[in-house]
């Protein structure tokens, strides 16, 4: 099976619509989605409507949940709260009902799937260091942990034997390359919103067949997006750092 990880939209429909369109010349047979449809973006209800439409599930991010929770929105930068601000009045009624039904994890063959960490969901903590990392291992008894939300892609392994592995996003065998044993947290970076100074949006692909898993990185309009978010009143820095990658 080829299975694709989407995460962090934040609203933009160039960039998903691009990886969409990627996913289905590569013979993928499900599409997973880790959160963050929202937020940032301009096109909010188009990117649910995709979502809804191309995933074989989604979860919920903690964009949509401050969508809907002021404690959570409270956390956010001045940026970032004006954005959920302006999602919360552009929502449709569809696009809400939507994102309230998201769940918060999932576990689905050898995979844990989560937006944040699987230590306390719902508490949207990030996995940033390998001493992050380390702590998680101990939140999920599958071979894999899929998570977004730092916009950074990377994969962290831990052997049985207790040795460390940071992989550079890349496409690697982990059949080969890793005994049975290792456990795997795979970041699988950002769509809409990239932060590893590579504006290109971010995906990953699992064969579960061949046993590797492949980062990729697909091109979109970056200015339409920009000249969305100028519209919509986004602040200068959020529409600036889309196409730095930052």
């Amino acid at each position: 099976m080829r299975i694709a990880i989407i995460s962090d939209i934040h609203g933009n429909l160039e960039a998903l619509s691009s990886v969409i369109f990627d996913t289905r010349s590569r013979n993928v047979d499900k599409i997973v989605c880790l959160g963050d449809i929202v937020g940032y973006g301009a096109n909010p209800n188009e990117c649910v409507e995709m979502i809804k439409t191309e995933c074989d599930f989604c979860l919920i991010g903690n964009h949509e949940a401050a969508v809907f929770d002021d404690s959570i929105s409270r956390e956010f930068n001045d940026f970032a709260q004006y954005a959920i601000n302006w999602t919360r009045e552009n929502l449709t009624k569809k696009s809400a009902i939507y994102i309230n039904s998201l769940s918060m994890s999932q576990i689905f063959d050898n995979f844990t799937a989560v937006h944040s960490t699987p230590y306390e969901p719902h508490l949207w903590y990030y996995i940033s260091s390998v001493e992050d990392a380390i702590f998680n291992f101990n939140f999920f008894r599958t071979k894999f942990c899929l998570i977004g939300h730092t916009h950074v892609p990377g994969t962290i392994v831990l052997e049985e034997n207790g040795n460390i592995s940071v992989l550079q996003p890349k496409t690697f065998n982990y059949g080969a390359d890793f005994p049975e044993s290792a456990k795997f947290i795979i970041n699988v970076g950002s769509v809409g919103q990239p932060r590893d100074r590579n504006p290109k949006a971010c995906y990953v692909i699992i064969d579960t067949d061949e046993k590797e898993l492949s980062f990729l990185r697909v091109s979109y309009d970056v200015a339409q997006y920009q000249k969305k978010m100028r519209n919509a009143g986004m602040p200068e820095f959020l529409i600036m750092r889309v196409a730095e990658g930052s």
